[in-house]
């Protein structure tokens, strides 16, 4: 379960836990505003991720890059999203019944496996340039 869809399932079964008289996240609105940025970043990555198999299907010499792409976007949203979600719950976000410190974990550990983020760059830019 990703940190935003965790954090949505707990906000609409029990709001006033963590934000005392607020009835909904919408009363809280830089929260709202976090929850949007990560629902926006979620799709942008889908969508690259979408067009990452859409080309490699069709045998695209841009597949390569793409993918590369992919590599490094996906894992630095995933990790600014779940960086977000434990900010929004505080303390209350590093506990371990919780999973979000879990699921940071296996995204940076994922990320350092797939390659870090500065060998995608020199990829993708040889490919650029």
């Amino acid at each position: 379960m990703t940190g935003l869809s965790w954090i949505l399932r707990k906000f609409t079964m029990n709001p006033e836990n963590l934000f005392g008289e607020a009835d909904t996240v919408a009363g809280c609105g830089s929260i709202e505003h976090d929850l949007v940025d990560m629902c926006v970043e979620t799709e942008k990555c889908r969508h690259l991720l979408n067009k990452v198999a859409w080309l490699y299907d069709r045998n695209d010499a841009e597949s390569k890059k793409y993918s590369s792409v992919v590599k490094l976007a996906i894992p630095e949203s995933a990790i600014k999203a779940l960086n977000r979600s434990i900010d929004i719950l505080g303390g209350y976000g590093y506990m371990r019944d919780q999973g979000l410190e879990g699921a940071l974990r296996d995204v940076r550990i994922t990320s350092i496996y797939e390659g870090t983020s500065k060998i995608q760059k020199n990829a993708i830019s040889k490919i650029l340039y």
